[in-house]
Formats: structure tokens, sequence, C-alpha cells
């Protein structure tokens, strides 16, 4: 063993030059790029909440603040000179400055790395390569980037440690207090400390166990004493903690999936790679690292350094390992790898003394310079923003997307009577942050968004006073003549977003006057004014939270140079927990149509067996989309917007085909109703409405729904027909409309014919000329199994702007099953 263990020393003048060359290095990597990236939520956060640091203590305060106050303070205090001295906050200086101070925090821990290595180990050449190691880490350089809890976390640690040190070996009066003071710090700066007290509290364990043989007493006694002031100065952040934990386990979605102890080793590798996607870098980086850090704890039991082993791996260790165990069951997993940043540096030193514990510098220098090397990829994806793909590789990170350009942009066009509407609370505080004097709030468009946000994220009254709680449309509408929407594609969690139906609810109310896109943003410009549109109409729309009872796939592959505007499935498999008789009887198909020559169109149909198709197209006077309704009554929770899902294709669960569904409880009172105002010329109209449907002849789930124009009941559609021949989307006949060219209110009411629970899934609405249906021609194809077959048809000419549909496809062989395909009329057709 002695032959693998390095014994040579650098001389002093060395070590000081390389200590020299390490802190110019880390200071570089952390001093450039430092305000090229807008402020991202949580940085924002910080300085617009920051003004609950008072005299008053209203931090403390559970409805005014869940956050440690360490650096609320920190923000409050460090912004006030740049805001003294007039500096612009929607500038690249101004995020400069503000990140200053983090920076400033990650650049002295280098040296404290250094010191505390040297205090613990005795190891002067040990401590130039800690150093080293935590200088290039791009770990470490993320969050010495950013204006949050992290940056100080590590320098409060090692301070810690420092002062742990002379309480122990030396017994100072003055390193009780600065311990005592330290771990106070440490918790009120980021609750997870609580670990790494925890931590320092299983090392004296070992330490009296093993270094003093249980003989030294008033040491314990000393420790106690210190542990317990620490405690009682410690009771309102613990009191906050719990208050947090309660609010945490009661929200509705996890922010985190649950960690396992792949975890763990994802985690060790992000302290050498970051987040990095580049695969083959930061493996062999993790197998380089975990190799060193093997070998440098050999290194140490060898040399009988018993209490450098023994702290830094349970500061190492202990954090992650209990995390993994106390949250891998729980509702509310909490672990994100940046809350292990002190692990991070314990991890750099064992690798460290892998370096250092090499024969000879001749294989400890290059060895060094071979893991700078495969760092600097690291690096550059840091600063190029280039994320792993992966969630569980960059948990709780998120894109700094263009807020402060977005914002900029506004602030350059805005006009008196804008206000600024957020599709997520990811853009509301940067955008507060860099703008002044604008009404800001995040949409809604029903009532139920508003709860489902509180039991997202936690508390009502906490959301309200932080200016967090979403705010309805209709509310907001009045007081502002024109709307800058924000969206951000910028959130690299998998959850998904609110923006594509909340768009199209705005889309279809409001006149839209521009679409801006910058990095990870898009500004969408509303003008508010209802009389400028011809017809003005309001959906009401929202996400259930889980997923529905019927499950069913939906197509988005179309196909390139498409002129449609939405493409739906005509018949879809049944999912393998709702087999019925029809399911192995049913195939899957699709029909798709795309743009051929003026006024004709290709249709694209597939399927996987043998057909025999009746395609029939069909002109439609006026198609309604599913979010273009009313609710009736406005705070009703019973129609919700609900995107077709597959289980099988979890990623396709949210797409733009969106439906309205209906959710009916036995104790659901009637009159659940939708409804939109129709105007046609006059004439005679059927009435279709696009269905999910289902052909089992005993209704277990379905509800059924009365249409209505004015006050006159046309017809009634029950959610289940067996006529039907199998579950999935159809056009169902609703009724005939006699129109006088008066604007009327096509209202439609679900009701449950009582179940315990019920559900009505609507799409598309169409109104079809009366006796254009049964007259239009078919085409007749033939379809082989798995393969495509390409069939113009010719459309007549139609009126600019009205819409062409394919109304359905005919099996005569089989049961009649239907699709559709709208497409807006091209512009090159006669009218």
């Amino acid at each position: 063993m002695s032959a693998l263990i390095g014994r040579w020393e650098l001389s002093t003048r060395q070590r000081r030059v390389l200590l020299a060359v390490v802190f110019v290095l880390g200071a570089g990597l952390r001093l450039y790029h430092l305000g090229e990236r807008s402020l991202w939520y949580d940085e924002a956060f910080l300085f617009q909440t920051s003004h609950v640091f008072d005299l008053h203590a209203t931090f403390m305060d559970p409805a005014q603040n869940m956050d440690p106050p360490l650096m609320l303070a920190a923000a409050r205090f460090w912004e006030y000179p740049a805001r003294a001295a007039g500096l612009d906050s929607a500038s690249k200086a101004y995020d400069y400055y503000l990140r200053l101070f983090p920076c400033l925090l990650g650049i002295l821990s280098i040296g404290l790395v250094a010191r505390v290595c040297r205090v613990w180990t005795g190891d002067p050449t040990l401590s130039v390569f800690a150093a080293f190691l935590y200088a290039i880490s791009p770990f470490q350089v993320y969050y010495a980037q950013e204006f949050r809890s992290y940056a100080l976390t590590v320098p409060l640690t090692l301070g810690a440690l420092l002062a742990l040190h002379g309480a122990l070996t030396r017994g100072r009066n003055r390193s009780w207090l600065a311990l005592i003071a330290l771990e106070v710090l440490m918790v009120y700066n980021h609750f997870f400390s609580v670990s790494l007290l925890v931590s320092i509290n299983a090392f004296f364990a070992v330490y009296f166990v093993l270094e003093t043989r249980l003989r030294e007493w008033s040491l314990l006694l000393k420790w106690s004493g210190s542990q317990a002031v620490a405690v009682v100065l410690l009771l309102p952040a613990l009191y906050m903690m719990r208050v947090s934990d309660k609010m945490f386990m009661n929200l509705k979605y996890p922010f985190y999936p649950p960690p396992d102890w792949k975890t763990a080793l994802i985690t060790f590798k992000d302290f050498f790679a970051g987040y990095s996607p580049h695969a083959a870098v930061y493996h062999t980086l993790f197998v380089a690292a975990a190799a060193l850090a093997f070998v440098g704890a050999a290194s140490f039991a060898y040399r009988r350094q018993w209490r450098a082993l023994f702290l830094f791996g349970i500061l190492l260790g202990l954090p992650i390992v209990a995390s993994i165990i106390v949250w891998h069951n729980r509702a509310f997993p909490m672990y994100a790898h940046r809350l292990y940043i002190v692990s991070g540096v314990m991890a750099a030193l064992f690798a460290a003394n892998g370096l250092r514990s090499l024969p000879s510098p001749k294989a400890a220098f290059p060895c060094a310079a071979l893991v700078l090397i495969l760092t600097a990829p690291c690096l550059a994806d840091f600063y190029g923003q280039r994320m792993h793909p992966m969630t569980m590789h960059r948990l709780a990170v998120w894109d700094k997307v263009q807020n402060r350009e977005a914002a900029v942009y506004i602030k350059d066009h805005r006009r008196p009577g804008d206000g600024i509407g957020h599709v997520t609370h990811f853009t509301y505080f940067p955008f507060c942050h860099y703008i002044d004097g604008m009404r800001q709030f995040l949409v809604a468009v029903t009532r139920f968004e508003i709860d489902d946000f509180v039991a997202s994220l936690g508390s009502e009254s906490l959301l309200k006073n932080v200016g967090l709680l979403p705010s309805l449309m209709v509310d907001e509408e009045s007081g502002l003549k024109r709307l800058w929407f924000v969206e951000t594609n910028g959130v690299t969690f998998d959850f998904p977003q609110r923006g594509d139906p909340i768009r199209a609810w705005l889309d279809e109310r409001y006149t839209v006057l521009e679409r801006t896109r910058f990095d990870g943003i898009t500004l969408t410009l509303y003008d508010l004014d209802l009389n400028k549109r011809e017809q003005a109409f309001a959906d009401r729309l929202a996400d259930d939270g889980k997923a529905p009872m019927p499950v069913y796939r939906v197509n988005g592959n179309a196909p390139a140079g498409q002129e449609a505007e939405s493409v739906s499935p005509t018949l879809k498999q049944p999912s393998p927990d709702m087999a019925t008789a029809a399911a192995s009887a049913e195939p899957r198909w699709e029909v798709r149509l795309e743009k051929a020559a003026p006024c004709q169109f290709q249709a694209l149909i597939s399927s996987s067996v043998p057909r025999e198709l009746d395609c029939r197209i069909v002109q439609a006077e006026l198609l309604i989309p599913p979010l273009a309704f009313h609710h009736a009554d406005y705070n009703s929770y019973v129609w919700r917007q609900q995107a077709r899902i597959t289980r099988e294709d979890p990623a396709a669960c949210y797409s733009n085909d969106f439906s309205m569904s209906a959710r009916m409880l036995s104790d659901t009172p009637q009159g659940a109703a939708i409804y939109r105002d129709v105007q046609l010329e006059p004439g005679a109209f059927d009435v279709y409405a696009m269905l999910l449907s289902d052909a089992r002849p005993d209704n277990t789930w379905c509800a059924n729904a009365d249409f209505r124009i004015g006050d006159t009941l046309i017809g009634t559609i029950r959610g289940n027909d067996p006529s039907l021949g199998g579950w999935g989307w159809y056009w169902r006949h609703a009724g005939r409309y006699q129109s006088d060219g008066s604007s009327v209110r096509l209202t439609i009411t679900v009701q449950n014919p009582g179940l315990a629970e019920a559900w009505f899934h609507m799409g598309y609405v169409a109104f079809v000329a009366a006796g254009e249906h049964p007259e239009k021609p078919a085409v007749h194809v033939r379809v082989d199994a798995n393969t495509a077959l390409s069939v113009p048809i010719d459309v007549a000419p139609v009126k600019q702007g009205r819409r062409v549909v394919l109304l359905e496809a005919t099996d005569p062989a089989q049961h009649e099953v239907r699709s559709i395909l709208f497409m807006p009329t091209p512009d090159d057709c006669p009218g």
C-alpha cells in the first residue's frame, strides 16, 4: 500500500504560486458571463419579496414568507446601492452587480476550502488540489452565479468546520461561540442546513467515542451546551420548517420525482460535471472522480487521518443517503442536487486527496490536467446553457430565459392602459423586477384554475401576499386596453404547460396585434377592445389535474406541408383497463388531408387491417372549436378543458387538440351548461357535435347533453349509444335549427343519468346546411393493411373564411365510424 500512496510534498513557494493560479482561475470562471443571463424566478423572487425583512419580523410570519430570512436580508441591503445610484434595473450591468454577491462568496470559498483542508488534514499540498477541484467545478460555478442561498451555504459551513476544529482541539471560547453563530446562520440561510448540523453532531459522536474513548466529559458538556443554545436560537426557524413541511405534504402535485440509489450517483456526477448533456464526458468524469475519491478515502485511512475521513465522509454521504431514505416514499419528495452543495465540496476533497496520493507529481499533475480538460466542455455547456435533457440529471434546474430582453421590449413598446399577463409564475417575478409601473398578474380563465394553482403551491394567503394568486381575465379586461401575454418554454421540468389552452382562449376572445419570440419567452400582444371584433366569444377551460376515466389516443403526427388546422383520429383502440367486447373488433385507423392543388386536397388514409371506406366531404357554415364556449355558471367546475391523452405515449398527453369535458357527480345540480352566441344566414341547418361515445349497452359513466338554441330544445344526445359499434370519437346529430339570420345562443347542458359519476366529452360543433350531407357523393376507397393511400378530392368553391369538414368515413363491412378534419379555405379558391 505504501508504494501506491505518495509521500511527496510541494515547497512553500510552489504551493503559493499554484494557489494563486487556482484562485485567479476560479475567480475568472465565476466572474465570466456573470450578468449575461436574465434573473430567473428564484432570484427575482428574493428581490421582490425582500421587503418582508423589516424591524417587525414580518419574515417570520408564515402567511407572509416561507423562505429563510438571511438571503432576504442580503437581497434587500445588497440591492440598495444599485437602486440609490439610479442604475437601470433592466440592464445587464444591474444583473451583473446583483450576482456579484454570490460570486464573491464563491471566490472566498476557494480560499476557505484550502484552509479547511489544511487544518483538518495537516497537509498543505492537499489543500492545493482541493482548491483546484473546487475552483473548476461547473456545479460550484453554477451556484456562484445565482443569487440564492447556496453560494452562502458553502462559506458558512466551511467557517463552522474551522470553528469546530478550534473548539475540539484548543477549546477556545471564541471557537465555541463562532460554532454556535455559524450553525445558526447556516439554518437561517437555508432550512436544509439542518442536515449539515445533524452531520456535524454525528461526527462529534464518532469523535467522542474513538478519539476521547468516552473520557472527556467536560468536552461532552460543552458540546451539549453549545448545541442546546443553537437549538434554542433556531426555534423560530424550526417552527417555520414545520409549517412548510405541513404545507408541502398537502400540495396537490409533487415538485420532484422520488429519489433512489441512482439519484445519489447522479448527484455525485453533477458535483464534477454539472448539468452537462455530454454523456461521454460526464461518464468519464464520474468514473475518474469516483476512483480518485476511493483512493483518497483509502489514503486517509492508511495515514490514520480518521478525523478528516469521518468528517468529510459524513458531510458527503449522510445528507444524501438520509434524504433518499426519507424522501423515497414520502408523498412530497424534496430531493434536488443543489441542496447538497456542501457534499459537493467534500467530494472534491476526497478526489483531491486521491490526486495528492498518487506516487509522484509526475503522475498527479497530468491527472489533474486531464480532469481540467474533461471539465472544460462541461463549463462550456454551463455558459451556453446546454442542460441535460433528463429531469433526474438536473433536478430543480431551470433555463435562464430572456426575461430581461423581453421585458425591455415591452418597456420600449408599452402604451397607457397596457397590462402584462403571465401564464406561469416563473416569469412573473422576473418581469416585476425589470418593469415598474405596469399591472402584472397570472392569467386564469376559471375559478377552478385559481384553486388548482393554490393546491399546487400551498397557502392562498401567502400567494396573495406575495402577488402570486392568479386573476380571472374577465375581471382584469375592463381595466386594461391591451394585454402583453407572457409564455415560457424555458422550464426544464417535464410538466404540462398551461400556455396552449389559455392562449387559445385569448386568441378566440381578443385581437392579436403581434407575437414576438425571445429565447425561451414568447410575447403576444392583444387588443382587449371587444368591439373591434365582429364576433367575440369566450370559453372556459381548466386542467382537471388527474387522468379522466376515458383513455384514448390522439394523432399528433401531421404530414409536412399540411394545411389542416387540427387532425383527430377516427377510431381509438380502448385501453387495456377498459376492455370491452368491441375492443378487439375495432382497428385503429386515421384520415389526413394535404393540399394538392387549388381547391383540391389529398386524403391520406391508413389502417391496421384492410378496409373499404366511403369518405364524404361536406362544407360547414359554422364550426365551433371546443375552446370557444362560455360557462353559463361562471364559477362552475363541471365543464373543463381536457387534453386527449394516451397512456401508451405520455409525451403526447398534452397536445393542441383539446376537448371540453364535463364531470358530473350524483349531487351535481342540473344546469351545468356552456354556451356560445352564433349568427347564421337564413335557412335550415343540421347541428352535429363530435363526442367521445361509449357503445356498451350498459351505461356506467356517460352523461347526457341537451342542445338548445334560444329557449328551444333541438335535441338530446346520450353519451353512450350501442348502435355506434365501438368506443371512440363520433359525429352525433344534435338536431335541426331553422335560422332567420339573427343572432342566437347555442346552449349545451349536461345532465347525470343517475350515476355516481358521469363524464361527457365534446369536441367541435358544426352547423351544416340541411340536405347538404346526404346529397354529397362519397369517394370509395380500399385501404390495405399498414399502408397509406392517397386519394384526390375536389372541393367545391366556398365563401372566403368558410371551413371544409371531412365529416365521416363509412366502412360497409363493419360498423360505421367517423372522423373529422378542419382546414381554412385556401386563399386561391374562388369565393
